[in-house]
This record gives C-alpha cells, sequence and structure tokens, in this order.
C-alpha cells in the first residue's frame, strides 16, 4: 500500500475552526446604541425646522414707519363722527371709494388735510353764498357765525365715520378755527374740493 503524504492528510482532516462566540459587554457596561433609521431622524429634525408663528399686528399699534414718529401707537378709533352728504356729492365719495380702495375714514382724513390751506377760503364762499364779500357784510345784529346757507330740500345719505377721540378733536378745532357752522360743514366742504367729479 503506497504511503499517502501525511501533508495532504492534515490539510484534508484538519478541523474547521468553530466561529467565535460572541463577546457580552461587562456587566457595568452598557451596549452602544445602535443607529436609528434614516426616517426617524428625519421625523425628529423636522419639528426643529418649523418657524414659529407670526405675530399678526393689532388694530391699536402702528409701526414706527407708518407713524412717523418714535414708536407711537395708534388710538383705536372709538369716535363715531356723523357726516350727512347730499346724494350727488355721496355718489363722488362711493366712486372714489371703490377707484382707490381706501376707507371713508382715510377718506375724510385725506381731504380735510389737503384742503386744509384752502379751507378758510373755501369756508368764506360757501357760506357767503357767492351773494356778498365781506366789504359788503355788516354784522348788525352781533352774531357770532354767519348763517350757513340753507342747503337744498334733496335726500342726504348719513355716514357714521369711526376714527380717534384725538381725530375727532382736532376736527372739532379746525371747524371753531374757521369760524364754519358745524363739522359737517366742513367736512361737505372739503369733500367738494377734494374728490374728483364723476366721469
Amino acid at each position: 500500500m503506497a504511503r499517502q503524504d501525511l501533508g495532504k492528510l492534515t490539510r484534508r482532516t484538519a478541523p474547521t475552526p468553530a466561529p467565535a462566540e460572541p463577546v457580552e459587554p461587562p456587566v457595568d457596561q452598557a451596549p452602544p446604541p445602535e443607529p436609528a433609521p434614516a426616517a426617524a431622524v428625519e421625523t425628529a429634525a423636522a419639528p426643529a425646522k418649523k418657524q414659529a408663528p407670526r405675530k399678526q399686528p393689532t388694530r391699536t399699534t402702528r409701526t414706527e414707519a407708518e407713524d412717523g414718529g418714535e414708536g407711537e401707537e395708534r388710538e383705536t378709533a372709538t369716535k363715531g363722527v356723523p357726516v350727512h352728504l347730499p346724494v350727488p356729492l355721496n355718489d363722488r365719495l362711493q366712486a372714489y371709494m371703490a377707484k382707490t380702495r381706501k376707507s371713508h375714514q382715510t377718506v375724510l382724513l385725506d381731504a380735510v388735510s389737503a384742503t386744509y390751506k384752502r379751507l378758510p377760503e373755501l369756508i368764506r364762499q360757501a357760506t357767503a353764498g357767492g351773494e356778498e364779500t365781506d366789504e359788503d357784510w355788516t354784522d348788525l345784529f352781533n352774531r357770532q357765525k354767519r348763517p350757513a346757507p340753507v342747503s337744498d330740500a334733496g335726500p342726504r345719505v348719513k355716514h357714521t365715520v369711526r376714527v380717534a377721540p384725538s381725530y375727532r378733536a382736532i376736527l372739532d378745532r379746525v371747524t371753531a378755527e374757521l369760524d364754519a357752522p358745524s363739522r359737517n360743514f366742513v367736512i361737505i366742504t372739503a369733500y367738494e374740493a377734494f374728490l374728483p367729479p364723476l366721469d
């Protein structure tokens, strides 16, 4: 019988090494945490990216740029100013508001501001009715104010324009300064000069 090479036998019969048993960590050490799945990481990070909701401005505050002042607060429009307009003037107002998309309060304040320097002459002309001049007027009866011209009998449209108390006080002061018959008279006179005619 031929002798076989012992090296070959050793190679064939050499037992394969047993797989190493997993080494457990010592009892006093915690196992390292397993990495979280990618989806879980994205979900956890998503709330951090969400922005806080923007604070909406309240009706009673304005920014410094809008005020032109040093961060002043605007008063709440709580005082109602009754305005009685002849129908033709009301039509002009409605057309202007529709075209410019401005509120009645804004139009009222704009009209008085835009015509303020001309209002003394406009009020004088409106109260005189174009019939007499100051030189012709002699106040025999010692009246404080000239009577307002009698308005036409046409219907009027009533508005109540809500403004801040300080704005209403300014309108009253302007009425007194101009020696006008009423605040409504001042507003109508300002509207007549400020509002564009209907097309």
